[in-house]
């Protein structure tokens, strides 16, 4: 999962924006579904977005 956070450059909690995204993985899959995780601080985003989640997943049947 790599989670990219719009932000002034002195911003340092990029972890913690990623963390709200790591707890609603693992309150709907539980915590050995948790991928991953990188955080990227950005100057800007699509349509002027706060947060860009993007995550790989595979799924079994």
């Amino acid at each position: 999962m790599s989670v990219f956070v719009a932000c002034t450059p002195d911003f340092r909690e990029l972890s913690a924006v990623a963390d709200g995204a790591s707890d609603v993985l693992v309150e709907c899959l539980g915590p050995d579904a948790l991928p991953v995780r990188s955080a990227i601080g950005v100057y800007a985003l699509p349509s002027g977005a706060p947060v860009e989640i993007e995550l790989t997943v595979a799924v079994s049947a």
